[in-house]
This record gives C-alpha cells, structure tokens and sequence, in this order.
C-alpha cells in the first residue's frame, strides 16, 4: 500500500489481488494470462474534508490488515512524477493548481460524485498502466532481446471500476482489473502499476506501486490455473470480463490409468491387453463342407459298395 500527496489530495493504491504465476505465451493466439488476475484498489483521500478522510482511513486499515495476513506487501518505493513507462511527450509535471476532489472541482473533469459516494469513484479520467519489471529492482522491461517484440502482451490499462466491495460489507469502492495481461518471457518478475489522471490535453502521472514478485513458466512447466477467488468471483458478478474457474485441472504425471476414459471400477487402473486370436480347430473330413461343382451345385460322391468290378460277358 503507497501513499502519494497532490494538491492536496492523497492518493493509495492497494493490491488487493496479487500475481502468482502466469504461463509464456508466444505471438500466436494461444495464450494465458496472469494468474490471478491483478486487481488494484484506489482511494483518494481529500484532507480538506476531515469526515471523508476519517472514513477513508477506517477502511484502510481494515483492508491493510486483511491484505498483510494473506500476502506480504512489497517494501514503499516513491517515484519521482516524470518517470512513466509512456511515452514522455505525452506527460507533463504535475502543476500547482487548484483542482477539486480528485480532479473533479471547477476547471478541471467536472462535477462533484453523487451524494453519498467518494468523487473519484464517479471520475473518468482515471487510469492504469501494468508493466513488468524485475523482481529485485525498478528496472522496468518492454522490450524482448530482438527489440522489437514487447514482453507483455494483452490489455496493459484498465480503467476505473466503481463496484462494490464484497470484503467489506459490499461498499463502495474504486478498482482497476487486468483480467487479459499474458508475458512472453520465463522468469521471475513483478508488476508495476502506475496511476494517471486526464485532465484538459495533458496526462498527469500520480504515483505507482509494485506488486509482488511472479514467476512465469514454460508451456511444458506450467502447473495449472488455480480455482478463480471470492474477489474475482464478485466482480464478474458485476460485469468485469473476468474468466472464472470453478475447477483445478492441474497437470499429472502420465502413468496407468483406466482402460478406457470415464470407467472405474475394479479395472481402472489396469493398461489394456490385446485380446487373443484363438487357434483354429481342424474339422473331421466327414463335417468338412461338400466342393462346389462347375453349375453351382454340390457333387454327390458316389455311394461307396463292396460289389467288385464288373467284367464284361
């Protein structure tokens, strides 16, 4: 979880579902993506009203506490606001301006949320960007070794979800999902996810955080998708395109197995022998059949007599 103070406002960033493990995907449609899906939470805390920064750091430290016995949380690294993996023609230092509630006052994305809810949840204009880096450090990596090829492939921004929390008492709350993020490369790696706000004609860099360190294996090494999670699970049942899975169909060793798929039974187990061809019986010349003869009948053997040769007179 990582702070970050502009204007003002505080920016935090939790994620609340980190990667485990993905499987190398390479330029063909066959690909998997990052199990589990990450799943980041924003909140943005406006000191200038004392109540909604009360609330906002009640949740947190229920969900820093939730998140620390599951999963431990990478160490707090701030990053200076020019570093962003876009491209930086595209950004500008953040200026000393009057904006409202994240962004959202006079001159800036427009209006205040709706009453009883956070601003920032209702705010459009936010976005994240997902890219690797290397377990150890903050290098980031885009490139494969050809230079040509981009170690993720995938959607690599996700926007601003306003959905609600079902770990915590289904409230209201702010996420950004990458559900479709595959790499190209094995190895070990980490996320880095970075948060930015539109605002008029210049993009706006707010902090980044990283997650914890993944490992992607080979097509071959790959152990299995893992059964979906609750928080998966509850946001495909808001409408995120999340693939859910109910089953673990991890891969086993080859080895003896039932005769045929699907049967049990005392045989299962058992490998299959060829059945044998028996060995055919001689039959008795008086059960042999009778030869064909040249119309299509039978011949009739003459009846056998003991009457000798007859002579001629």
């Amino acid at each position: 979880m990582l702070l970050s103070a502009m204007d003002g406002r505080e920016y935090e960033l939790m994620v609340r579902q980190q990667p485990k493990q993905a499987r190398m995907c390479g330029v063909g449609a066959d690909r998997r993506p990052i199990d589990p899906p990450p799943i980041v939470q924003l909140r943005v805390l406006d000191h200038s009203n004392p109540s909604s920064a009360r609330r906002s750091h009640a949740q947190t430290h229920s969900h820093h506490h939730a998140a620390s016995s599951q999963s431990p949380s990478p160490p707090p690294h701030h990053h200076p606001r020019h570093q962003s993996p876009l491209s930086m023609d595209m950004l500008t230092p953040a200026p000393n301006s009057t904006l409202g509630l994240s962004g959202m006052g006079p001159g800036a994305n427009g209006g205040v949320g709706a009453p009883g809810t956070a601003g920032y949840l209702q705010n459009p204009y936010y976005f994240m960007f997902a890219s690797l880096a290397k377990p150890d450090d903050d290098v980031e990596l885009h490139w494969m070794k050809d230079g040509k090829t981009r170690c993720t492939t995938g959607s690599v921004v996700s926007s601003l979800y306003h959905l609600k929390d079902s770990e915590n008492d289904n409230t209201d709350a702010g996420f950004f999902v990458f559900p479709d993020l595959s790499v190209r490369q094995e190895g070990s790696y980490r996320l880095k996810l970075s948060l930015f706000e539109v605002v008029g004609s210049n993009v706006y860099h707010c902090k980044s955080i990283y997650s914890a360190p993944f490992y992607v294996y080979t097509a071959k090494k790959f152990p299995g998708m893992e059964e979906s999670t609750p928080l998966s699970c509850s946001l495909a049942d808001q409408g995120i395109k999340i693939r859910i899975r109910k089953d673990i169909r991890q891969r086993k060793a080859r080895g003896p197995g039932p005769p045929f798929p699907g049967l049990g039974g005392p045989g299962a187990g058992m490998i299959p022998q060829p059945v044998p061809i028996p060995t055919p019986v001689p039959i008795p010349e008086h059960e042999q059949p009778l030869p064909l003869a040249p119309g299509g009948g039978h011949t009739i053997p003459a009846p056998a007599t003991s009457i000798g040769p007859v002579r001629p007179r």
